[in-house]
């Protein structure tokens, strides 16, 4: 059994016309939610070994926002999780060796997209995700049925926490 986590960034802000997207910031609401992310990350006992982070400025300011609360946690940035689709996320997946926890912080639709792609849909935790979007800042903890990243197949696992920032 293999836990993954999947963070889609917080709230970031739209600056002036000319910012690139790649390069948009967390807003306020963004940063202030982190802490509260972090400490739910702790107190659930959610924390990843390793962490794969876009390269966009705002996720990698959401990993810089709850890294303080991911002790011994190492972090890798991966531009292929950037303007990416569900199977370059998935492949990101595969890339990693062994079975320790593992967390992707990334963009939506992809989020949405590779939790329900990965969660086989039963149980009362996905009832409630099911109808609803993966808001930024949204945490999803799925259990997986497989021994190492590289064997992770859809519908092989059980989403056992979806997490709303508001709800923090």
């Amino acid at each position: 059994m293999l836990r993954l986590y999947i963070l889609r960034h917080a709230k970031s802000a739209w600056p002036a016309p000319a910012t690139a997207d790649h390069e948009r910031p967390l807003n306020k609401r963004g940063r202030g939610d982190l802490p509260k992310i972090g400490k739910m990350l702790v107190d659930r006992q959610y924390i990843p070994e390793l962490t794969l982070c876009s390269s966009a400025q705002r996720t990698l300011e959401t990993w810089n926002g709850i890294e303080p609360f991911a002790s011994g946690c190492q972090m890798e940035i991966r531009d292929e999780l950037y303007e990416s689709t569900t199977s370059r996320y998935l492949a990101a997946i595969h890339s990693v060796e062994g079975n320790a926890p593992l967390m992707l912080i990334g963009h939506n639709p992809v989020c949405d997209d590779l939790t329900r792609l990965l969660m086989t849909g039963d149980g009362p935790v996905a009832a409630e995700f099911l109808p609803t979007h993966y808001p930024t800042g949204g945490f999803a903890a799925l259990d997986l049925e497989a021994n190492e990243w590289g064997q992770v197949k859809p519908t092989s696992g059980n989403l056992i926490d979806f997490v709303r920032p508001r709800a923090l």
